[in-house]
């Protein structure tokens, strides 16, 4: 599979040690607040299938090294999985992101034995990480927006990367969170079914056929957007963890 993700980006210039993407002009102001292209975080876990893999896809990085090397997937991996408990604690999107990839895999993890943690769970460091992948669907970074979201020509020039990294990840789950993420998967792939909220019809989950499997696609707010983020995760997101066992009971025993 990593293989696979490091040709993936080198044929389409989007390597961070080998950054030549032929957006890049268009993307680029010249005013000193571009940083290029951040890999994807992959879990060790994650790549070997141990659980049902879980794909998260948000917007943006808010924050990215200048350095070429800290933006590759191994240098992020080792960072995650050894130094996750420091960024727990500073980043609210990365803390929803862990806790739901833990509520997901919870009952899943204990069939097949595993010791699945996170935080809060007093006295244990977390190890969900190793067990779902997450990337951006903006792969560069536009600085000058700092914690905010990037210029719309961001994300409408990565759209074409979003289909090739997904189906080199073999997910069976993905998680979208934030409305440029959803329009990175939107209509990439053919749908088999979807299924709403008993209550709220506003909520849906699509099933997606993706390297001729059957790919639960769950839209979620970002964290960001504190309201509507609480409120769902509060009535939405019980039923979400629900269906998503039961998929991965039919699908990925």
């Amino acid at each position: 599979m990593m293989d696979a993700l490091d040709r993936f980006y080198q044929d389409n210039k989007i390597a961070a040690m080998s950054f030549e993407c032929s957006h890049r002009g268009d993307c680029h102001s010249g005013n000193g607040d571009f940083v290029e292209a951040k890999e994807a975080f992959v879990g060790s876990e994650y790549v070997k299938g141990t659980l049902p893999r879980v794909l998260f896809i948000s917007l943006d990085a808010a924050s990215v090294s200048k350095t070429r090397e800290h933006r590759t997937w191994p240098y992020i991996r080792d960072q995650e999985e050894s130094h996750f408990d420091h960024k727990y604690h500073h980043n609210p999107h990365w803390r929803e992101t862990h806790a739901f990839a833990f509520e997901i895999l919870k009952d899943i993890a204990r069939e097949r034995h595993i010791n699945l943690t996170t935080k809060p769970a007093a006295g244990l460091a977390s190890n969900v990480c190793r067990y779902f992948a997450h990337t951006n669907s903006a792969k560069c970074k536009d600085v000058n927006r700092g914690r905010n979201q990037g210029r719309e020509r961001f994300f409408n020039n990565c759209r074409e990367f979003i289909p090739g990294e997904i189906c080199i990840l073999q997910p069976a789950l993905i998680v979208t969170q934030g409305d440029k993420a959803h329009q990175a998967v939107e209509g990439a792939f053919p749908p088999i079914c979807s299924k709403q909220h008993p209550t709220d019809p506003n909520y849906v989950y699509r099933i997606l056929r993706i390297n001729n499997m059957p790919v639960m696609w769950f839209k979620t707010y970002h964290p960001s957007c504190y309201g509507l983020f609480y409120r769902a995760r509060r009535d939405v997101y019980p039923w979400c963890f629900t269906e998503a066992r039961k998929f991965f009971n039919k699908y990925y025993p």
